[in-house]
């Protein structure tokens, strides 16, 4: 084979490569949308919660579907549930109507970041504030009184889809974190 039939071959499977980075990563971004990125950002400004996180939350909840209930009966990107939602909106001082305004998409963020805030500062640790965001936070208590996890040690998580819930929103956080440039700094692009 002759050097420029070499450099040819060369320059196409560049090409071909550059195509499947471009096709993978604009995949994901399909997989993993950032909508709402706004309000993502006033919130996680606010509350001090990392917007991928936020992001990752959203995703893991609703699929960013804002007018989403769940069986469970919580409402909207986060999925916060009514009497939570009441329980906020006591500490925060406002005068939202509930359920209502947790399927406005920047009510239900600011709910839903002011809550992962309250859960960090209870936890100090961002894993276990997830899980119980997720199961909540009595049952959280409870799991860390009986030593059925540990701080150091949360692989025994009892609930099925609570370990999952923390396994998959951890990993979409990475996403987010990669494919929008969010990062814990909050620094905007």
């Amino acid at each position: 084979m002759t050097t420029n039939k070499k450099r040819q071959k060369r320059i196409q499977l560049f090409v071909i490569l550059l195509l499947l980075v471009a096709v993978a990563f604009f995949g994901l971004q399909t997989l993993y949308p950032l909508r709402h990125k706004e309000e993502i950002l006033s919130a996680s400004g606010e509350y001090g919660v990392p917007a991928a996180l936020i992001a990752a939350m959203i995703e893991t909840e609703s699929g960013y579907r804002a007018e989403v209930v769940s069986e469970k009966n919580a409402y909207g990107l986060m999925q916060v549930t009514e009497s939570t939602g009441v329980w906020i909106r006591e500490k925060m001082g406002r005068e939202d109507v509930m359920p209502d305004a947790l399927l406005d998409p920047e009510v239900n963020i600011q709910y839903g970041a002011w809550y992962m805030r309250y859960l960090l500062n209870k936890y100090n640790q961002e894993n276990l504030a997830l899980i119980a965001y997720n199961a909540g936070p009595g049952t959280v208590d409870r799991w860390l009184s009986e030593g059925t996890i540990t701080r150091a040690d949360l692989s025994g998580v009892p609930y099925g889809e609570t370990a999952e819930y923390h396994i998959k929103t951890k990993r979409i956080q990475e996403f987010y974190r990669w494919m929008y440039r969010l990062n814990d700094r909050l620094e905007e692009e």
